[in-house]
């Protein structure tokens, strides 16, 4: 039966992104190949992009190329360590955390998804949007599986919640990342 679903949303789906790997405009939605990632996920067909990658700021923001402008990007569901914030230190494993988003998506083509309960914006301006790059990864998931940020709810329950909340269990009862008690022990501050 999954096999047989699996087929059906494969064949549902047409590779939307041309040959050379370009991008199109903002608020284009893009249809892509479908399949599943470890953990199951698959990018939805209503995702915007691709986009640049224009610089990694942190662990939870990047900026990317929309229509020649540079804007920003936090990602839904994920807190990490901070490494550029005005009031606070640096904190534990936030230089690690910032290196290891550059690691998996500094320069990359990559597509926004939007979920309605966040809204579009935070109160400073950025969009607020999961980044799926390569072949369906997700990184506000991976750096929560990995062990790089926390996972974080603001406000309403948003799309990812429950899966987000299995991966930081999982990385903490695998001491990976800031959950290992010779980096933070799960305490960043």
């Amino acid at each position: 039966m999954t096999s047989l679903l699996a087929a059906i949303v494969v064949s549902s789906c047409s590779v939307g992104v041309p040959p050379d790997g370009q991008g199109v405009g903002a608020g284009s939605v893009q249809t892509h190949e479908a399949s599943q990632n470890e953990a199951g996920l698959v990018m939805p067909a209503s995702v915007e992009g691709p986009f640049l990658v224009d610089r990694v700021i942190d662990g939870d923001t990047v900026r990317v190329l929309i229509e020649g402008d540079s804007v920003r990007v936090r990602l839904i569901g994920v807190d990490a360590p901070e490494t550029n914030h005005p009031q606070l230190p640096v904190q534990c494993f936030g230089y690690e955390a910032t290196e290891h988003a550059r690691r998996l998506v500094d320069g990359a083509r990559v597509y926004l998804e939007y979920d309605p309960s966040q809204g579009r914006q935070d109160r400073f301006g950025r969009e607020l949007a999961f980044l799926w790059f390569g072949s369906n990864r997700l990184l506000n998931y991976e750096l929560i599986r990995d062990g790089f940020a926390f996972e974080y709810t603001y406000g309403d329950a948003y799309h990812y919640q429950t899966l987000f909340k299995q991966a930081q269990r999982a990385a903490d009862s695998g001491d990976r990342g800031l959950w290992h008690a010779s980096t933070c022990g799960g305490v960043v501050e």
